[in-house]
């Protein structure tokens, strides 16, 4: 990755390969590769308050001749600095998905959307999910 800085605006692109492979632990028998490039814009509109946008484009790989998974993902950001140490903040994602790919067992199914979240760890049944949260930061 990498960022540029524009006055108060911070412009960044990133490219990630990431490869899964079974392990002999693992349910999942196959491999599958995801190529990724997003673009991101960050204003520091005054020393209290950010904006940003970002997007993402992830492709995977065709299986046995299926359409590839792909997944579009679309982020807006901003925080509210009440302090050096304390912000306010609201994050909006949303992702669509569209092809194939491998479910845990390794059966070619729809691909669905998963928006990075960490925290909830939950994918969507369908191929749109959207995040919403709003929040407090605060660091030590």
């Amino acid at each position: 990755s990498s960022t540029y800085l524009i006055g108060a605006v911070t412009l960044g692109v990133s490219y990630s390969n990431t490869q899964y492979k079974a392990s002999s632990f693992s349910l999942f028998k196959g491999k599958e590769t995801f190529n990724s490039a997003g673009a991101t814009a960050s204003w520091q509109v005054n020393p209290a308050l950010r904006v940003a946008a970002g997007y993402d484009y992830t492709a995977g790989t065709s299986i046995q001749g299926q359409s590839s998974p792909k997944y579009n993902q679309f982020n807006l950001s901003t925080f509210y600095f009440l302090s050096k140490r304390t912000a306010l903040y609201g994050l909006v994602g949303y992702q669509k998905a569209s092809g194939k790919t491998l479910d845990q067992y390794g059966n070619i199914v729809n691909a669905t959307a998963s928006i990075g979240d960490v925290a909830n760890g939950i994918s969507s049944a369908g191929d749109t999910q959207t995040l919403v949260r709003v929040g407090i930061r605060h660091t030590f």
